[in-house]
């Protein structure tokens, strides 16, 4: 039995029987645990569900990953989940182009969502779920160009000015405080900050080292190292000591201790006060990811009364200074890019040294 089906293999015990198994199993296998059906029976739906499925199991601890994957396939799945999947064209996946350009999504959102949905029929024809040639004709539709659709251009990503930061800094908790602070010496990612570990680091040279298992990247094969000198290290160092190698360095439970150790005496929750009842399904993590990171920032600026600033931007920030200091090499390698040409998205032209050169030179 596989999937509840019955496979017949033929004459129990003959070799040709566990040949037969062997190739069913492997296939069944293969194709994710489904067994086959009539190409022209499954619908969008259901290998949108198939698809989904095959994510969460290739990328359980990448939840970015997933929410990704969702995003992209609900208006698939909304506007031909009864449709067959063998009818489904490089017209129909246009309509669903349309509706995300009606609802405003910019030009590199849609270009990536479209990616996604033409990856959920790659995946039917590899498996054999559908004949292939709906998989060629879906990669027919070509990616939007930038000035040529009346879609929203990409956002252009600027480094946040440091003063804006440093009037930030005030209105962060200590864990938020000590992440963003990281992030500017270090250029890191969020993630890659928010996710750190005692057991991460290896503290036994001057310079202390993280070397990455879990990172954007990841799953090309490359390798991600974060290095940590002195002032990162006093940043690091009190959240360090108090974590257990396996906890993560910056929680938000921080937050409420410090609060209950400010909260004058008889002031605070009596002992044997009920607990008061919860409003929302929230439950508090034990660290921050990328979206609560985000929040805490853009309530800090509203308190601070700068201008809203994204923490990405701190990663601009860096590749920018470690760029006008270093050069572009040093902070290719330092922000984790394969080739430079990535990193002159994130460091911007220092317009000041062009401004210095042309008026020696000319």
């Amino acid at each position: 039995m596989l999937s509840g089906i019955r496979v017949h293999c033929g004459a129990w015990g003959t070799v040709e029987a566990e040949e037969h198994y062997n190739r069913e199993v492997a296939a069944w296998m293969a194709r994710g645990r489904v067994m086959p059906v009539a190409q022209h029976e499954i619908t969008v739906g259901e290998l949108a569900d198939m698809y989904t499925a095959h994510i969460e199991r290739e990328y359980p601890d990448s939840p970015g990953v997933r929410e990704r994957v969702r995003l992209s396939i609900t208006p698939l799945t909304d506007m031909y989940s009864r449709v067959a999947a063998c009818e489904f064209g490089p017209v129909s996946l246009r309509a669903i182009r349309e509706f995300m350009i009606d609802k405003g999504l910019s030009l590199k959102t849609i270009n990536e969502r479209v990616a996604v949905l033409k990856s959920v029929f790659r995946y039917g024809a590899e498996n054999e779920l559908i004949p292939g040639e709906v998989h060629y004709r879906v990669q027919a539709l070509k990616p939007l160009q930038r000035g040529k659709s009346r879609c929203k251009p990409p956002r252009v990503v600027h480094p946040v000015a440091v003063k804006v930061v440093e009037a930030t800094l005030p209105f962060l908790t200590p864990s938020v405080r000590a992440a963003v602070q990281l992030q500017r010496l270090t250029g890191a990612r969020s993630s890659e900050i928010l996710n750190l570990k005692p057991q991460d680091i290896d503290r036994s040279g001057d310079v202390w080292i993280a070397r990455l298992e879990q990172h954007k990247t990841a799953h090309h094969g490359k390798t991600r190292t974060l290095c940590f000198g002195p002032k990162a290290q006093a940043i690091l160092k009190p959240f360090v000591l108090k974590r257990k190698a396996d906890e993560y360095l910056f929680s938000p439970w921080d937050h409420f201790e410090e609060r209950k150790a400010a909260t004058p005496p008889g002031k605070g929750r009596r002992p044997n006060q009920k607990p008061n009842p919860r409003k929302t399904d929230h439950v508090v993590g034990d660290h921050y990811d990328a979206k609560a990171y985000a929040r805490c920032i853009a309530r800090a600026c509203v308190e601070a009364k700068v201008a809203h600033w994204h923490p990405h931007q701190l990663r601009h920030l860096a590749a920018t200074e470690l760029r006008a200091t270093y050069g572009a090499e040093a902070a290719r390698a330092i922000l984790g890019h394969s080739t430079l040409k990535i990193t002159e998205v994130y460091a911007e032209v220092d317009e000041q040294v062009s401004v210095k050169i042309m008026g020696e030179i000319g």
